[in-house]
């Protein structure tokens, strides 16, 4: 299996810096601003999930996942999200079957529904992905597949499992983009902080700058495989082996879909 990376990384570092040939990804890195984002306090994702309150993130200068970072102190008590900019919305068909990336940081874990992604189309078409509570204290890249097998109708990421072309629906139209922020049942008791924000990247698009495929997703890949963490599972399976290794090298060299 070392041979093989070696093979790889050998095979690919020829290679020059290739822009994705179709539509390029969304992506705030908050280096210099807040890039438009805000939070949005909301009734329970079980529910109604109803509008509530507006409010305007921390902007930190330096200490997220690479530069800046947006940062919430859980501003009430009921549900809270970060809420992209409105530039976001709109036809994004494009995204279809690639992913969206961020990566996040809470020093709470008491309550579960910061761990949802929820998409809103047109018609009040509602979409949401479980992507899981993570760790405390440190930032933690997630990876949300555009695609069938990782979505739920509805905003509480269970029941009826979305279908792709109720997906590609919300894309063709999306009205807004929510990443929770709620680790913490009460008012104040968590902080949560957002960064590197990639949305309609494909899967081998693995590092900054994204939309660029060069030797920094190859090195992501590699590290990631060897460590066996979720950005070199291309599959997915939950397993790390000479599949992942194809995908990754086919993805490459074909560019972005």
């Amino acid at each position: 299996m070392n041979a093989s990376i070696a093979l790889m990384g050998a095979a690919l570092a020829g290679g020059v810096a290739v822009p994705c040939a179709s539509a390029q990804p969304l992506v705030s890195l908050f280096d210099e601003s807040d890039e438009g984002w805000t939070v949005e306090t909301r009734n329970t994702p079980a529910g109604s999930f109803s509008f509530i309150g507006a409010f305007t993130p921390d902007f930190v200068t330096n200490g997220g996942d690479g530069g800046g970072y947006l940062s919430e102190l859980d501003p009430d008590g009921n549900w809270s999200f970060f809420l992209a900019p409105e530039a976001w919305n709109g036809d994004r068909s494009a995204f279809s079957g690639r992913v969206l990336r961020y990566s996040t940081r809470t020093d709470a874990d008491s309550y579960p529904d910061g761990r949802l992604v929820i998409l809103f189309g047109n018609d009040g078409q509602r979409l949401s992905h479980d992507a899981g509570i993570p760790p405390l204290d440190t930032w933690t890249r997630r990876i949300v597949p555009l695609r069938e097998g990782s979505w739920f109708v509805g905003t509480f990421a269970s029941g009826a499992a979305a279908t792709q072309p109720q997906i590609d629906a919300v894309l063709a139209d999306l009205e807004a983009l929510y990443i929770g922020l709620e680790f913490g049942g009460n008012t104040a008791e968590e902080r949560v902080d957002l960064d590197r924000v990639a949305f309609g990247a494909c899967a081998w698009d693995l590092d900054v700058p994204f939309g660029v495929l060069d030797l920094a997703d190859i090195s992501v890949f590699l590290n990631a495989f060897v460590a066996n963490t979720p950005e070199a599972d291309l599959v997915p399976d939950g397993v790390y082996d000479l599949a992942d290794i194809g995908v990754f090298v086919s993805g490459f060299t074909g560019g972005c879909p």
